[in-house]
């Protein structure tokens, strides 16, 4: 665009004109700072009609909802002007700094109900580890209030740690540390009245139960009474009893209720549990091959409960499942994906150290009350894939919720880097944090993002950077809980289905793209030292091969309107993950004094504001 000085005596080439325009923003504060800035009103600088529609089009690249006349009308100070149809120095700035020139006006954000029509297992959730606690893993203050905030963000799994309370009644608390407790039922009816403030769309409660039968009959009980007609306790829809059944959608669970705990089954596992290794699996065809999400420890008696403060150093492994013959032996507690049913249940096939298939309902009713099972329907926990999974199996992987701590996730996304795409494509998976996160601190949730894992769990008592880009994520559909993952992920006409490597360094059927970002300046960024020196650091969040970081020159002794002036160009190859984060800081102390992170789809092209 052009931006043109009264009888200028002669025209300036577009470089100027883009600087010109730069230097503009880079001191818009000054007039409305009172810095003693001069404009010099006899030789005004103004933009015409065309210079303004100019800008429009080719800065910004958007089809303004305002034409070039309105602009004037709205932002000019000037009389005169105004009636010349002119802009000046002080309108433009006035109508950079609107709110609708932000340049990430994520606040403006608002989820669409056409989007929320795929399967839940299409979308990354919103997700809480530990919801109760205020701070310490292992002392400290557990409150109800926490359900209340954290839901208000728009949480939508958040986590229940239920034990037996003196009072016969079931508490919440971080079982073995020193953390206080809350009242099971206070903290379910501050769930029910919070639960759909924030967002209509359906919230899963994670439950991690280690109460006796007669206290898990009181969870059920309560759950009926305050939950009501909001608790899923069916199947609802003819997905869920198709051959192959999938997820309803979050519009079809609007203001439900799904319950994440062991569900009583009384089929015949297919599987074969071993009573040493106990080794267990979930198995998935990827590309044609099968494959098998394997837990090496799990033991083969009582099933734990999702997390027992990472006691058990857990081994999940992804192994290619072949079709052998009825007669090849396989290792104690492998599922061979021809043997039937039939053979499992009498073991006429195991070896002297295998046990027969056990049924499921026998083995989980010491841990499980029916009553509480009924309540569990489309969120049957999986806990760690204690009982084996194969093609036979009772319940259908689509009704299936997997959990592991980061430390396995890591491990068996490096392992098998594109087996977990397609698992995670029909079925929920939870991960949280590690048990050495006494501080509660976060992981980076892009880690298990790219991988396909729907419900990162964090602590949301804790606002480092990973819970920021949390934050950044689901700031992008207004906070609504749900984000529809790449399309990547689901969409089996994609080239890359089925076989999405995020560690790949290139990827076929992908273009890169080449982001360009122009670094202008700060306006009031420390007011309490002004002549501090400041500097901006860029950092970019996505994939491993699209992270990088970059820094602007150091604006010496001026805080409060410095100007970098500086361009960072880079490459992305999967954008649809890549995340920026500004920082602001002051060099002597090298302290932060503002920061903003957002998705990189969010970033909006010739805008203005960003920080706040």
């Amino acid at each position: 665009s052009k931006l043109t000085v009264a009888k200028a005596k002669a025209s300036l080439s577009p470089l100027a004109q883009r600087a010109q325009i730069c230097n503009a923003v880079a001191v818009s504060s000054i007039t409305a700072n009172s810095a003693g800035l001069d404009l010099g009103h006899g030789a005004a600088t103004v933009m015409g009609q065309k210079e303004i529609a100019s800008f429009l089009e080719l800065q910004q690249e958007d089809v303004s909802p305002l034409t070039p006349a309105e602009v004037v009308d709205r932002f000019e100070q000037s009389a005169d002007f105004k009636l010349k149809g002119f802009l000046s120095f002080e309108g433009f700035c006035a109508f950079l700094q609107d709110t609708r020139n932000f340049a990430a006006p994520v606040e403006q954000n608002k989820w669409k109900e056409e989007i929320m029509d795929h399967p839940l297992s299409h979308y990354f959730i919103a997700s809480s580890h530990n919801t109760y606690l205020c701070g310490h893993q292992l002392k400290g203050e557990s409150s109800v209030d926490m359900y209340r905030q954290v839901l208000l963000t728009g949480c939508r799994c958040i986590e229940l740690d239920c034990h037996d309370g003196e009072n016969g009644s079931p508490v919440i608390y971080h079982g073995m540390t020193l953390t206080s407790k809350i009242a099971f039922e206070s903290a379910v009816e501050a769930i029910n009245q919070f639960a759909f403030v924030k967002s209509p769309l359906p919230l899963v409660l994670s439950i991690e139960n280690h109460c006796s039968l007669p206290q898990q009959q009181k969870m059920a009980a309560i759950f009926l009474r305050i939950f009501g007609d909001r608790l899923v306790k069916n199947f609802l829809f003819e997905s869920d009893h198709d051959d192959d059944p999938y997820l309803p959608s979050p519009n079809q669970l609007k203001e439900k209720i799904l319950i994440k705990n062991k569900k009583l089954s009384t089929g015949i596992v297919s599987g074969v549990v071993s009573a040493g290794s106990g080794i267990s699996s979930v198995t998935r065809t990827v590309g044609g091959r099968a494959w098998v999400l394997k837990n090496q420890n799990s033991d083969s008696g009582v099933p734990e409960d999702d997390e027992q403060f990472d006691e058990e150093d857990d081994e999940f492994d992804f192994e290619e499942e072949k079709k052998d013959s009825p007669d090849t032996p396989h290792p104690p507690g492998v599922v061979a994906s021809g043997s039937s049913a039939a053979t499992l249940a009498t073991g006429a096939e195991a070896g002297p150290t295998k046990k027969p298939t056990i049924r499921r309902s026998i083995l989980q009713s010491v841990h499980t009350n029916e009553r509480l099972s009924d309540a569990v329907v489309q969120a049957q926990a999986a806990a760690k894939a204690r009982a084996a999974v194969g093609p036979n199996a009772t319940t259908p992987l689509a009704h299936q919720v997997t959990s592991m701590k980061e430390t396995s996730a890591k491990q068996v996304f490096r392992r098998f880097p594109t087996a977990n795409v397609p698992c995670s494509e029909k079925q929920l998976q939870r991960v949280y944090p590690g048990g050495m996160r006494i501080d509660s601190s976060n992981p980076n949730p892009i880690s298990f993002w790219c991988f396909g894992s729907q419900m990162v769990a964090l602590n949301y008592q804790t606002e480092d950077v990973s819970l920021i880009i949390n934050q950044a994520l689901f700031e992008s559909t207004g906070n609504c809980g749900y984000v529809l993952k790449p399309e990547v992920m689901w969409n089996k006409l994609h080239p890359l289905h089925s076989r999405f490597n995020p560690l790949d360094k290139d990827f076929d059927n992908i273009p890169a793209a080449i982001v360009s970002l122009q670094i202008i300046s700060g306006q009031f960024l420390c007011l309490s030292n002004p002549t501090a020196g400041l500097m901006v650091e860029l950092e970019v969040q996505g994939l491993p091969h699209d992270c990088a970081k970059f820094k602007t020159p150091i604006s010496n002794r001026n805080s409060l309107n410095p100007i970098w002036y500086e361009t960072f160009r880079f490459q992305l190859h999967f954008s649809e993950l890549a995340f920026l984060r500004f920082t602001v800081i002051e060099v002597s102390s090298y302290h932060t004094v503002a920061q903003r992170t957002i998705l990189l789809s969010e970033l909006r092209k010739g805008k203005f504001k960003l920080l706040q």
